[in-house]
């Protein structure tokens, strides 16, 4: 029996794996061992509540890595230190992570130990041609970048990505799109949940990124959320490190209803009922805005996750990205807000597009058996 290990960085690293993890376990040839970092968790009571909300089974391994925004260095350190014993002890065959938090640094911890390393979501880059495609000035792009130079495998969402893999030296062969984990989760979840799209009475906010947690960005993202509140109810998603911020600076939304952290049920029908988004979120300002048609203005100057920008993708986009400029925000906001909502799912864009797990599956059964 083939030994996988599938490392999950955080919450949305569960979200897009759940059905991948699933698959796995199912497979009588293969012996799935999930590990979870626990970037994303300040508790364990509240990492373990939010995997039972998504139906995923507990995990084999909880390294408790928390949370720990400020100090990343030492959040990278732990990761490097508990991890390492764990997989010469596991001795895998596979290792398998996605997406750009710290976490996924693991992917060289099994590049050392001699493990085919799997990544999944490669190929995904926020920079201009101006800048080679790349963006280092987010660390998220810096990790993105790194992994994908040092995985065998490079699982793509799309087919729009792979472009920046060729250009970057990368075998072709080594490349396949198998579509989006993120798509098939929501299509998985809304169907059990049955969370259907209606046109709300709020707009949903959400901002997180650490890159954003500067004072001057922070000023002007709370006298953005207070011009919005004067066209349209706010909710506003605020999780535990932009009130920590917030808070430094005195920042109040007295008059804006402010929600703390939830778990994925309760966002998805927060996203579903919305009238329109402003997230620094990715796959909340894309994916989810996209699948839900909700239109949105993306919290930041660039973005992984270009195809549904209404600039590249004028028929099927959805969303623009922030000028940081409070009269020409608001005139985007008001774009947003009266537009058609009648694009089609860019998502799609791979072989049996809403069977992603399966996509990959068979991947992985290709390099094992």
């Amino acid at each position: 029996m083939k030994k996988v290990v599938v490392f999950c960085a955080g919450r949305p690293d569960h979200i897009r794996l759940v059905r991948l993890i699933e698959r796995l376990d199912d497979d009588p040839k293969i012996r799935c061992i999930f590990i979870n970092s626990g970037q994303h968790s300040h508790t364990d009571i509240l990492d373990k509540a939010f995997i039972e909300n998504l139906g995923l089974r507990a995990p084999d391994y909880n390294l408790g890595i928390g949370s720990n925004q400020e100090d990343w260095n030492v959040q990278i350190a732990n990761i490097f230190i508990k991890l390492t014993p764990l997989l010469k002890e596991i001795k895998p065959d596979l290792f398998i992570n996605l997406g750009d938090m710290n976490s996924c640094l693991s992917g060289l911890i099994a590049k050392r130990l001699g493990i085919t390393y799997l990544r999944i979501e490669c190929g995904m880059r926020s920079g201009t041609l101006e800048t080679a495609y790349k963006n280092f000035d987010l660390p998220e792009e810096v990790n993105r970048v790194a992994m994908d130079s040092i995985a065998d495998i490079k699982c793509v969402y799309l087919h729009d990505y792979v472009p920046h893999l060729i250009r970057e030296g990368h075998l072709q062969s080594s490349i396949k799109v198998v579509g989006n984990t993120i798509i098939e989760a929501l299509d998985y979840y809304t169907q059990k949940w049955n969370i259907k799209s209606t046109v709300g009475n709020y707009d949903l906010v959400t901002f997180h990124r650490g890159n954003n947690m500067k004072p001057k960005i922070l000023m002007y993202f709370y006298w953005l959320v207070r011009e919005v509140a004067r066209h349209n109810n706010v909710k506003f998603l605020c999780y535990g490190r932009t009130k920590k911020e917030l808070d430094k600076l005195k920042l109040k939304f007295d008059d804006i209803e402010v929600l703390e952290s939830q778990n994925q049920q309760d966002f998805l029908k927060l996203v579903a009922g919305c009238d329109m988004i402003l997230s620094d979120s990715g796959s909340t300002s894309s994916e989810e805005s996209h699948y839900f048609h909700k239109p949105c203005l993306i919290l930041r100057d660039s973005t992984e996750r270009p195809t549904t920008l209404i600039e590249n993708n004028p028929q099927d986009g959805n969303a623009y990205l922030w000028t940081m400029d409070l009269e020409k925000d608001m005139i985007l906001y008001r774009k947003l807000l009266y537009m058609k909502r009648d694009w089609n799912n860019r998502y799609y864009d791979a072989p049996n597009g809403r069977k992603v797990s399966k996509n990959i599956h068979d991947v992985i059964k290709s390099i094992l058996h």
